[in-house]
């Protein structure tokens, strides 16, 4: 004698849960979750972000030590010198560890060219780059260790900022600061000139 009312109320909760899904339109947003969620390309992005992270970690700690070491051994005496090349030979010692990391890295990013090329990841999916080895401690500002393009995992790496990704932005913007700098120059020179 319940049953009838158990199906009606099992009909009446089953519409008012699909009008909540339509209000907060998830009906396709489910079927995307789960191809995420099994996606290899995202599992591969997201162990590369995490390997970029500890291997930023490690060269901020390296270099930071290496200065340190270089600050102090200019203003030490004999065996102050050789507790620094001690120092120094431990920093040394990290450089293999830091090398894997980058390599490990380096392997995650082809594989994840791979699935792009393949037709295997999201159709927004760039490829991050590689961190090239033979200047890996160099640290330089537009270095590619600090280049996070194809990690961010928002979507907005299928229109990279243009300073990134045309030369003629990138070249545009080098001639302005080499303008700046030459003004700069200009104004120091004509400095000099007054004053003698």
């Amino acid at each position: 004698m319940q049953l009838p009312n158990a199906d009606k109320q099992l009909q009446n909760l089953k519409t008012t849960l699909k009008r909540q899904e339509q209000a907060l339109r998830i009906e396709g947003l489910l079927e995307d979750y789960k191809k995420l969620a099994s996606s290899p390309f995202l599992d591969l992005c997201l162990n590369a972000q995490a390997v970029k992270m500890h291997l930023h970690d490690r060269l901020k700690v390296r270099k930071f030590k290496h200065d340190r070491m270089e600050r102090s051994f200019q203003h030490q005496q004999y065996n102050e010198q050789k507790l620094t090349a001690h120092a120094a030979d431990s920093v040394k010692q990290r450089d293999p560890t830091i090398q894997r990391v980058a390599k490990t890295y380096n392997t995650l990013c082809a594989t994840m060219r791979n699935l792009i090329c393949a037709g295997k990841a999201p159709h927004y999916a760039v490829a991050p780059e590689q961190i090239p080895m033979e200047n890996l401690f160099g640290l330089d500002v537009d270095d590619a260790i600090w280049q996070d393009v194809g990690l961010d995992g928002d979507g907005e790496t299928l229109n990279p900022p243009l300073w990134l990704c045309n030369d003629k932005v990138w070249n545009g913007i080098k001639g302005v600061l080499l303008r700046d700098w030459c003004d700069e120059e200009l104004c120091r020179l004509a400095n000099e000139l007054v004053i003698q």
